[in-house]
């Protein structure tokens, strides 16, 4: 499988990833890191992660996605999501197990 990293905010240019998946990506891993926000991160992950689904199912390609004070799991094709949040957890951070299947 061939996959392809948008690291952070690339997942906000649409086009690049329709150009990566012409090039053969099977998969998109977005890896992101939200330090940066200071308030509004909840609204920020609620807006990020609809994109990242709505670009999940335009090109009909998986997104991983994980990174620091973000969700970690899968975006599927179908629109799904299968995602645990890091603030769930007792240590901070949260270890998701997947598997994309074709």
């Amino acid at each position: 499988m061939l996959g392809s990293s948008l690291i952070c905010l690339e997942t906000h240019y649409p086009n690049d990833i329709k150009e990566y998946k012409k090039m053969g990506a099977e998969f998109f891993i977005n890896p992101s890191s939200n330090r940066w926000i200071d308030l509004g991160t909840r609204h920020f992950l609620y807006l990020n992660t609809n994109l990242r689904k709505i670009f999940s199912v335009w090109v009909e390609t998986p997104i991983v996605i994980s990174g620091v004070e973000d969700f970690a799991g899968i975006i599927t094709p179908e629109g799904k999501t299968n995602l645990i949040n890091y603030e769930n957890q007792d240590k901070n951070y949260a270890v998701f197990f997947g598997e994309i299947r074709y």
